[in-house]
């Protein structure tokens, strides 16, 4: 069975490095958008793939030389 994982607050800072107050606003936003998808949702956690899926973020952890992403060196 496939298990979905929630990202808390504090996994959403780190993934799109931003302040607390902007992390639990994304949170927020993309609950409602699920909420009106017909999705069961948890106050406080998002589903995190579609965390990734909205805010464009690769579901992999790769970086290449010099510390950039592969979105910095395509321009992104």
């Amino acid at each position: 069975m496939y298990m979905a994982e929630f990202a808390d607050v504090n996994r959403v800072i780190e993934l799109l490095g931003c302040s607390q107050a902007m992390a639990y606003k994304a949170i927020r936003t993309l609950n409602s958008e699920l909420k009106e998808k017909g999705f069961l949702t948890i106050q406080g956690k998002v589903n995190e793939n579609y965390l990734r899926e909205r805010y464009g973020l690769e579901n992999r952890k790769t970086s290449e030389p010099g510390g950039q992403t592969k979105s910095d060196v395509n321009g992104k």
